[in-house]
């Protein structure tokens, strides 16, 4: 899941779109303008199903916006960022477009909105939705192959600790 937002105040900076994927390849958009009651009401329940695990890259700052503003309350079942945090502890290599690249082999999918963005302070509602729709799909594609590749990781790195651990106590 992820969301867009016009800017990262959660109080004033309006939510634009909601991604979800739910297998690699297989993504859906919701436009804010297509958040009506009765969609967010769904969107309540959704979220509330323990039968299915919702994968984010910095949830908790998603999750901060759609409690302001959409009253929906979220669960993380997996969080990509801290996941990477967990395998490697570097500063600056955690973003999504990084592991995108890094673990992915993604190109710059972003780069097709820099025209639109010429500043960081540029809206992004000023990019094209059909160009934002299309961002955001790749963003949570990426998002949910990332939760496969770095959750194998971090069984491989238990494993590895474990007999390392295993072997000191010996």
């Amino acid at each position: 899941c992820d969301i867009e937002t016009d800017g990262f105040n959660y109080e004033t900076d309006p939510i634009l779109e909601l991604g979800f994927c739910w297998t690699p390849g297989k993504a859906a958009v919701l436009p804010a303008a297509t958040a009506t009651p009765a969609v967010l009401q769904h969107l309540r329940s959704l979220f509330q199903q323990t039968s299915k695990e919702f994968v984010w890259h910095n949830g908790k700052f998603d999750a901060r916006f759609l409690k302001k503003q959409w009253n929906v309350s979220v669960r993380i079942d997996y969080d990509t960022m801290l996941a990477s945090y967990t395998l490697d502890e570097r500063r600056g290599v955690h973003s999504l477009k990084y592991l995108a690249r890094m673990k992915c082999g993604a190109d710059w999918y972003d780069k097709d909105l820099r025209k639109w963005l010429p500043t960081t302070k540029t809206p992004f509602s000023k990019v094209p939705e059909d160009v934002r729709w299309g961002y955001l799909a790749l963003d949570v594609h990426y998002t949910r192959r990332l939760r496969d590749i770095l959750r194998k990781a971090q069984e491989s790195s238990e494993e590895v600790a474990d007999r390392l651990m295993s072997d000191l106590l010996l």
